[in-house]
């Protein structure tokens, strides 16, 4: 009698960010199994803030996201739809306000300007958000991860990602005390059963 093949790891994403939709969408192509819970009630109900600078990591992006992905220099560009509009960036240096480097998008930089907004409605294309789901809490035993929420539900997996910004609930847990010591760049916290 052979023995049964192991169970597939199912990924509890904390915060439908631009870090938790990336990773999402990386899930989606390797066909891992995941859950993705944002805190607020809607993608619309707060503002995005300032345009990102999308640079050096275009070829990784066609390779780490599902083939049905529109394109992301069409979808995402501050300038849309005016694309044939070069992208500028200008960057200032705080210590000396008249210390300023100014970047135009080239066709051997290929930067993009990526309205904020537009990035995270490219990045959900096909990722079922469930929203209004505030953590309140985090459990972790022998057999994976239990997230809590403020409506009284739970979720059950095998691993929680934190990526649900500075004041992650996650990070006041006990459990991340002994296990998150050192910040992940870009994702917040990896949360594991052992």
């Amino acid at each position: 009698m052979g023995s049964l093949p192991p169970t597939p790891p199912h990924i509890l994403i904390i915060g439908a960010g631009v870090g938790g939709l990336t990773l999402a969408q990386s899930l989606t192509k390797k066909s891992i199994p995941f859950t993705i819970f944002e805190r607020d009630p809607d993608p619309d109900s707060r503002a995005q803030g300032w345009a990102l600078a999308v640079h050096t990591i275009f070829d990784r992006l066609t390779t780490a996201f599902p083939d049905y992905m529109p394109s992301i220099r069409k979808t995402v560009s501050h300038l849309a739809p005016l694309h044939h509009l070069p992208t500028q960036f200008m960057m200032y240096n705080s210590s000396d306000p008249h210390k300023r480097t100014g970047v135009e998008t080239t066709s051997e930089n290929g930067l993009l300007r990526a309205n904020r907004k537009r990035l995270r409605e490219w990045l959900r294309t096909n990722i079922d958000v469930q929203y209004n789901k505030r953590v309140v809490g985090l459990e972790e035993d022998e057999g994976g991860v239990t997230v809590r929420f403020k409506d009284g539900t739970e979720a059950r997996g095998s691993m929680a990602v934190g990526a649900d910004g500075t004041r992650s609930v996650g990070r006041s847990s006990s459990f991340c005390s002994i296990v998150c010591s050192t910040p992940i760049p870009s994702i917040s916290k990896v949360y594991r059963s052992h």
